[in-house]
């Protein structure tokens, strides 16, 4: 969930100036490798144009609406081609042992 100034923003149809403009986010991770379900973690804008946590969720937003993901896409996916793919802990794992 994105907001600005309080209000829940619509991921799929606000503007991507507005969603870069947030003042919160806030993320619910339905699974983790820890095993605590539904945790849910907020961040603050840091007021950097690209270094904010908002911003860069608003941008990995936009790039998924750009390649025609839908609202049951996961902020983690990435599409190469046409296919969709998931960013796992392994693969992360295994591009910092690079």
């Amino acid at each position: 969930v994105l907001l600005c100034n309080g209000n829940n923003l619509d991921l799929w149809s606000t503007p991507e100036e507005t969603l870069r403009r947030s003042t919160d986010a806030h993320l619910n991770f339905s699974d983790q490798k820890n095993h605590h379900r539904g945790e849910k973690v907020g961040q603050k804008a840091s007021g950097h144009p690209t270094a904010s946590p908002t911003v860069a969720i608003a941008d990995q937003v936009c790039h998924l609406r750009a390649h025609g993901a839908t609202p049951a896409t996961p902020l983690c996916a990435f599409k190469e081609g046409t296919t969709w793919f998931v960013v796992t802990s392994t693969m992360i794992t295994a591009l910092l042992r690079e």
